[in-house]
C-alpha cells in the first residue's frame, strides 16, 4: 500500500491549505479532482501489478530507435526484462501502387491551394513535401522556374492568356519510386489589391443602379466569389475590461499601500505617546487611583479633548476602549491582556503584561515599575529623536550636494573656455 503515500499526501496538504484559506475552492476542488484520478489510475495499475498484458506493439508506440522496453514471464513465473527492436514495416508491392495511388490522388487536391482550379493558377500553389497518414516523400520539380518556384511561389511574367507550365514530382516509398506530374496554366499573380478593386468595382456599379440610396449596398458576389462583409469592432469592450483589470490591479495594491502606511503612522504616534501614557499612569497611581480608576479618567479626559477639536490619538482611542470593556463588565486582567494585543506595539504588550501580572500579586508594586518605565521610555524618545535629527541631516545632503556641483560647473566651464 505505499503507493497510497503520494496520494494521501497531495490530500492532506490541499485540505490544509484549504482550511488555512491559502487555496480558493475552485482550485481545490480542481486538484482534487486530478488528485483522486491519480490515485485511481494508480489502483488500476497495482491491481494489474504495475504491468498491461499485450500481444502486439503498435508502430507509433516505438521510440526514435525503432525499439520498446518490455517485461516477459515464462510460464514458470520467470520474468526478464526485453527491448523488442522492431524493424520498419515492409509494403508488398500492391500495397506500394495503393499507396502511391492515394497519394496522386490527395496531391491533385494539395497542391491547388486557392486556386480554383489547375487551368487557372493565380495564386500560390501548396508544393507538400509529406502527406499526413501516408508515408510517402515528395520532391518537385518544374520546367518553368522562373515563373513557380520548388514551394510553389507565383512569380510575375506569365502571360495574359496564361502560360502552360509542367510540374513534376517523385513520390518516394522505401526503396520504390513514382513519378507524378501535373500540367497547370499559370496566369499573372492575382494581387490582393486588385482583388480589392475588383470588390470596389462591383459595390459601385451596384449602387449605381440603386440611384445612391441613403444606404450603401454591399455587394454579395465579385468574381465569381461569394463575399460576406464584417465591420471590425472597435475593442472597447476590451478596453473596458482592461482598464477594469488595471483598477482592480491598482486599487488593490493602492489599498494595500494605504493600509500600510496607516499602520505605519499609528505604531509611529503610538510609540510617540508611550511615554506620555505612562507618565500620566504614574502620576495618578501616585495620587492614589487604582488602576481601572486611571483608565476611566484617561478615557473621559481624551473624550472631552476630542469633543473640542482634538485630534485623534490612538493609544488614547485603546484605553479609551479597555475601559468601555471594563465597565461593560470584563475583568481587569483580561481587558489590560487585550489592550497589549490591540496596541500591537511592544511598548504596550511590556505595559500590558506588567499590569497583568502586577494584578496577580494583588496590585502593590507596580509604582516603581512604572516610574522606571518613565525614564525608559523618555530615554527612548530622545533616542528616536536623535535618530529622526539626523536622517533629515542626511536628506538635506542632496539639495547641498546639488548645488555645489552647479557652483563647480559654472566655474570650471568658463576656466576651460578661455584656455
Amino acid at each position: 500500500m505505499r503507493w497510497l503515500i503520494l496520494p494521501a499526501a497531495a490530500a492532506v496538504l490541499l485540505a490544509a491549505f484549504y482550511r488555512k484559506k491559502k487555496l480558493k475552492r475552485s482550485f481545490f476542488l480542481l486538484f482534487f479532482v486530478i488528485d483522486a484520478a491519480g490515485c485511481l489510475l494508480m489502483a488500476g495499475e497495482q491491481a494489474s501489478g504495475g504491468r498491461t498484458k499485450v500481444e502486439t506493439i503498435a508502430r507509433s508506440a516505438l521510440d526514435s530507435e525503432g525499439s520498446v522496453p518490455l517485461e516477459v514471464e515464462t510460464d514458470s513465473g520467470e520474468r526478464y526484462s526485453v527491448e523488442v527492436a522492431a524493424p520498419e514495416r515492409q509494403y508488398t508491392d500492391s500495397e506500394t501502387e495503393a499507396l502511391f495511388d492515394r497519394a496522386e490522388s490527395r496531391l491533385d487536391v494539395l497542391i491547388r491551394g486557392k486556386n480554383r482550379s489547375f487551368d487557372r493558377v493565380e495564386r500560390n500553389l501548396n508544393l507538400v513535401t509529406k502527406i499526413d497518414g501516408l508515408p510517402v516523400t515528395v520532391e518537385w520539380y518544374t520546367d518553368r522556374p522562373e515563373l513557380i518556384d520548388f514551394d510553389g511561389t507565383i512569380h510575375a511574367g506569365a502571360s495574359e492568356q496564361g502560360t502552360e507550365v509542367l510540374l513534376t514530382a517523385d513520390l518516394s516509398l522505401r526503396n520504390k519510386e513514382r513519378t507524378y506530374t501535373k500540367k497547370i496554366l499559370v496566369f499573372p499573380p492575382k494581387e490582393a489589391e486588385s482583388v480589392r478593386e475588383e470588390i470596389l468595382k462591383e459595390a459601385d456599379q451596384l449602387n449605381k443602379s440603386a440611384g445612391y440610396r441613403s444606404d450603401y449596398r454591399l455587394p454579395d458576389q465579385a468574381d465569381g466569389k461569394k463575399l460576406t462583409w464584417y465591420r471590425k469592432n472597435s475593442g472597447q469592450g476590451i478596453i473596458l475590461c482592461a482598464i477594469a483589470l488595471i483598477g482592480v490591479l491598482l486599487g488593490t495594491w493602492s489599498e494595500k499601500e494605504r493600509k500600510e502606511q496607516e499602520r505605519a503612522k499609528r505604531a509611529e504616534q503610538m510609540e510617540r505617546d508611550y511615554p506620555e501614557v505612562v507618565s500620566k499612569m504614574q502620576l495618578y497611581l501616585g495620587a492614589g487611583m487604582s488602576m481601572r480608576a486611571i483608565f476611566g479618567r484617561l478615557s473621559g479626559d481624551y473624550r472631552r479633548r476630542k469633543k473640542n477639536g482634538a485630534g485623534v490619538r490612538f493609544a488614547f482611542e485603546e484605553i479609551s476602549r479597555c475601559a468601555y470593556r471594563m465597565e461593560n463588565g470584563v475583568t481587569e486582567a483580561d481587558a489590560y491582556e487585550e489592550f497589549g494585543k490591540m496596541c500591537g506595539i511592544p511598548c504596550y504588550r511590556s505595559l500590558s503584561l506588567m499590569m497583568t501580572q502586577n494584578l496577580k500579586k494583588g496590585g502593590a508594586g507596580l509604582l516603581p515599575l512604572l516610574e522606571r518605565e518613565v525614564q525608559t521610555a523618555f530615554e527612548t524618545r530622545k533616542r528616536r529623536a536623535r535618530a529622526d535629527g539626523e536622517k533629515i541631516t542626511v536628506k538635506l545632503l542632496l539639495p547641498l550636494i546639488m548645488e555645489l556641483s552647479v557652483v563647480i560647473i559654472l566655474i570650471i566651464i568658463p576656466a576651460f573656455l578661455t584656455i
